[in-house]
């Protein structure tokens, strides 16, 4: 008796969850996501942007560009398929359509993208560049003209930058169109929120832009092209001009690309640093030369037994090749310079805002207003302000670590006369050794648990032309080698 009695109680107890759970359902189809306030915002500014606009030519559109890489999307473009206008609407479309990214991602609307890609439309002509009218996203510490910038905080929303950044005047020169800015995650970082977590990755993944442009230290672009298995490319120290990037570092930040192939990467890395502009050329132009293709000499790593099956995968891939391989099974000292960095940040600001036009509230500004996102975490977050950190993370102390760690892998090249350094373990890749080298990494599928498999490649400092042509030769051949067919030379 007792035994029917718990079943027919376990059987209501089903029922009800399940009615529960349609409930559930129906009012999230019903009324949707939540939105932030700002999330709401953002929608209600898409709406009237998008006002006008055919929802099923704008869903028939996606579903012939979603995963194309940008040289497929321009094919489409030449045959009339769509125009430049239309792609931007799409676009902007999935963002009304999934609008959690609003709240979670986007942290503001390029208002003229859907003006700038109807004047490529009517300027369209043969022979125009690739990145030509394709859809970008920026990271928010890179300026737009007309729109703020945020650092993770809306309350700075009302000071708006006064001109482009650099790198945003050769893309827009080059033709390209700024769907607007994806969230900075670092200071919200210290408010409790997840730093392993990049808005521009995840709108990439999800085919809700063409490409994105972002900033980094020493691993996070990486790293975040690694999860959300892209093409990721870091390029050397100084090679791109910083102008109108709110750095955290004034010594270490580089600009970044993420695209669904290496030739997207390329694209926008050349449009990017305005190489066919009339201009100074920055100090690391100067490319250190690679051998050809074939001659490339690599040396395979991994850090622990559970890479060994994809190191001994991608070595056979080059092997057949013909390159030169040396094998080294290792790990990189796991330091990071995340404290290090954390000391350095209030420098690296007060320098940018004597050195900008924009109105930018000063540093201490900023941490109040985030601590008052975090009043629950008010002692964790002091002990990152202390004059004790500051004094650890001096000048001196900084220069020592990095000094060291170049030293190291200079020395590594040299000892095991290699061009480039493959490496198997994306852990590896956040680490201090590689601050200041060009890094591509390469998707290689995923793991039956569903994690992402990566080839990541460092080269010499200097050396990113070459290595970003190496990169395209070798993606190539893996996605011939996956699908089993013949690779042409």
């Amino acid at each position: 008796m007792k035994g029917k009695g718990k079943t027919a109680w376990l059987i209501a107890g089903g029922v009800l969850g399940l009615i529960a759970g349609g409930l559930y359902t129906k009012r999230k189809s019903l009324i949707g996501p939540k939105l932030s306030l700002h999330g709401q915002r953002l929608l209600n500014e898409l709406n009237q942007l998008l006002q006008g606009y055919d929802q099923e030519r704008l869903n028939s559109i996606y579903w012939v560009v979603q995963d194309h890489d940008i040289k497929t999307i321009q094919y489409l473009r030449q045959k009339n398929i769509f125009s430049y206008e239309e792609l931007t609407a799409m676009y902007l479309d999935r963002w009304r359509q999934f609008p959690e990214v609003l709240s979670r991602d986007v942290v503001a609307l390029a208002p003229e993208a859907l003006a700038d890609a109807k004047a490529r439309d009517q300027a369209y002509h043969e022979g125009v560049p690739l990145i030509y009218g394709i859809p970008l996203i920026v990271k928010d510490t890179i300026e737009l003209k007309g729109l703020p910038v945020l650092r993770g905080l809306t309350a700075l929303s009302k000071r708006a930058s006064s001109a482009d950044a650099q790198v945003v005047h050769h893309l827009k020169r080059a033709g390209a169109v700024i769907l607007g800015k994806y969230g900075f995650k670092k200071i919200r970082k210290w408010a409790g929120e997840s730093v392993y977590y990049d808005g521009g990755a995840s709108l990439l993944a999800h085919n809700q832009t063409l490409g994105t442009i972002g900033t980094g230290l020493a691993g996070r672009l990486i790293w975040q092209s690694i999860r959300q298995s892209l093409i990721g490319y870091r390029p050397s120290v100084d090679l791109y001009e910083m102008g109108g990037i709110l750095p955290l570092s004034d010594w270490a930040e580089v600009v970044g690309f993420m695209g669904k192939s290496v030739s997207d990467v390329v694209l926008l890395a050349e449009a990017a640093k305005g190489e066919n502009e009339d201009r100074p050329k920055t100090k690391s132009s100067s490319k250190e030369s690679m051998p050809d293709w074939r001659d490339v000499r690599v040396s395979v790593m991994a850090s622990n037994d559970g890479d060994f099956g994809i190191m001994d995968r991608a070595t056979s891939w080059m092997k057949e090749e013909g390159l030169a391989i040396t094998y080294q099974s290792f790990s990189l000292t796991k330091q990071s310079l995340g404290e290090l960095f954390r000391g350095r940040i209030r420098k690296a600001f007060d320098n940018y805002r004597a050195n900008t036009a924009t109105l930018l509230p000063s540093f201490e500004e900023i941490i109040h207003q985030t601590k008052c996102l975090a009043k629950q975490k008010q002692t964790w977050m002091d002990r990152y302000f202390t004059e004790d950190l500051e004094e650890r993370t001096s000048d001196h102390h900084l220069k020592q670590v990095l000094e060291g760690y170049k030293a190291e892998m200079a020395d590594y090249f040299a000892e095991n006369k290699a061009d480039v350094l493959a490496v198997v373990d994306a852990g590896m890749i956040q680490e201090a050794t590689l601050i200041g080298l060009p890094v591509v990494t390469i998707p290689m599928g995923v793991t039956m648990m569903s994690e992402p498999l990566s080839l990541t490649l460092i080269g010499k400092k200097g050396s990113d032309k070459a290595l970003l042509q190496f990169s395209r030769q070798l993606s190539h051949r893996i996605q011939k080698w996956q699908h089993g067919t013949k690779v042409d030379s």
